[in-house]
């Protein structure tokens, strides 16, 4: 197939068989629909759905403002390089009060608002087997989001077949694919405290001032709001760089500039699911 590369280097045993698992899975299913959202987990399940045997492919991309414009525009540019058919729909999913509202199982809400979208697109171009990129480790953190996939028969080949974090970064990496090493993104509403109402234009704070501090020397980082305090999440092996006065001066004014009064580091460090702990 036009497009495809391989890396040379061996897969440890563990992913081998991952991969053998899914493929076996993926034999099974000649026309399916794949949510895909340009990160690293769907990427690699769509990835393994286009080597497998030509099975008939449709993609089905959600856009919200809970997702950074960035990643969309990646997975549309994935689609076209590889020719793969996809739907595009954009939804106004703040007007989903259930949602905005930001309660603790605000997952759940979102996951089933999406996934009934994406469903309903598919069947209408005659897909009624729909995949996504769940894998074995979701199922370890705060995650009620799944019980939605359950609900709508949404089926997940990467869980399915034993995947890892770790194991999906190595085949992707063995298909070449350019986002195998990037951070995980989860959606921006995961950086506002549970309780507190998600706003559009927070989400564009949130939005901007990560991309500003990832220019400046920190590809891994959150930004968390407190009220009127951007809390800043970047690795612990990173505290040193903010010995540099004038880049400290230059976050802060930029955040400040976003109308935040505070920016503080979180001493902790990087860490997924850090809001989790307020629930």
């Amino acid at each position: 197939m036009a497009g495809v590369k391989m890396n040379l280097f061996k897969l440890s045993d563990e992913t081998e068989k991952c991969r053998e698992r899914l493929e076996a899975i993926l034999s099974h299913c000649s026309r399916v629909a794949i949510a895909f959202s340009g990160g690293v987990d769907s990427t690699l399940l769509l990835e393994a759905a286009y080597r497998n045997k030509n099975p008939e492919i449709l993609a089905v991309i959600v856009k919200s403002q809970l997702n950074p414009q960035s990643e969309t525009d990646a997975a549309v540019e994935f689609l076209s390089l590889r020719n793969i058919s996809y739907i595009l729909i954009e939804t106004d999913i703040l007007a989903q009060k259930k949602i905005s509202s930001n309660p603790h199982d605000r997952c759940y809400h979102c996951k089933k608002y999406i996934f009934t979208l994406i469903r309903k697109a598919a069947e209408e171009k005659g897909f009624t087997l729909i995949l996504d990129g769940t894998h074995s480790e979701d199922l370890d953190d705060y995650r009620p989001g799944l019980k939605a996939l359950a609900e709508l028969k949404i089926l997940s080949p990467l869980k399915e077949a034993g995947f890892k974090k770790a194991n999906i970064r190595e085949l992707a990496r063995y298909y070449d694919l350019k986002n195998w090493s990037l951070d995980a993104s989860p959606c921006l509403a995961t950086r506002i405290p549970f309780g507190t109402a998600i706003k559009k234009e927070d989400l564009i704070k949130i939005e901007k001032g990560e991309s500003f501090i990832r220019e400046n020397g920190f590809p891994v980082v959150r930004l968390r709001i407190h009220c009127n305090v951007a809390r800043i999440e970047i690795p612990a092996d990173k505290f040193n760089m903010l010995t540099d006065a004038a880049l400290r001066r230059q976050i802060t004014d930029y955040i400040k500039s976003l109308g935040f009064d505070f920016a503080a580091i979180d001493l902790e460090g990087y860490r997924t699911g850090s809001m989790n702990l307020r629930r």
